[in-house]
């Protein structure tokens, strides 16, 4: 257990190494961990709020994981259909189990979002998210044997395209509300 907790921390910085390891030794992937808990990290804001019952808090986490999963294994696909614009290969599989480990700066930042003032949490965000791309384009690059640029192209165009839906509703809810 404490080799594969210091293989996800060693993660952060030396994904390729990491990749590495885990293809030689499958039982020290910590991917489904790591998804489950970037699924609570998204909700746990509002798990701690003592104001929402509790039938409310255990359907919000149920429904958080199992759709954070669920996510992944699309945005593992839609990762894999973008850079075979670039080359050819079907790697979704190993991109399935590859993404969470690059969501492992957002779980954190998502984690100490009330530990940090409000002013310096857009920044902490931006940096992690800055992060999560350098992560996941050093992987694909990795799987795809993909340059860095063009790798990155790829996390870049599938992130917009899965933000596609959230981008149209926030330019199309001010503009219904003027009607």
């Amino acid at each position: 257990m404490l080799e594969k907790t210091a293989l996800v921390f060693q993660s952060l910085f030396a994904p390729r190494k990491t990749y590495q390891r885990i293809k030689a030794k499958p039982e020290l992937d910590a991917s489904l961990l790591l998804a489950v808990l970037l699924g609570i990290s998204l909700v746990f804001s509002r798990l701690i709020n003592p104001e929402l019952k509790v039938l409310l808090k255990i359907l919000l986490l149920a429904g958080s994981i199992i759709l954070t999963v669920i996510s992944l294994i699309l945005f593992a696909y839609l990762i894999n259909t973008v850079s075979n614009f670039f080359k050819k290969g079907d790697v979704s599989n190993s991109l399935r189990l590859a993404i969470p480990y690059a969501f492992l700066p957002s779980i954190i930042v998502n984690f100490l979002w009330f530990a940090v003032p409000i002013q310096l949490y857009l920044f902490v965000q931006l940096g992690a998210t800055l992060w999560f791309l350098i992560l996941l384009s050093t992987l694909v690059s990795e799987l795809k044997k993909l340059d860095f640029v063009r790798s990155f192209l790829s996390v870049f165009a599938a992130s917009v395209i899965l933000s596609l839906p959230v981008i149209a509703y926030q330019i199309g809810l001010p503009l219904m509300a003027k009607d």
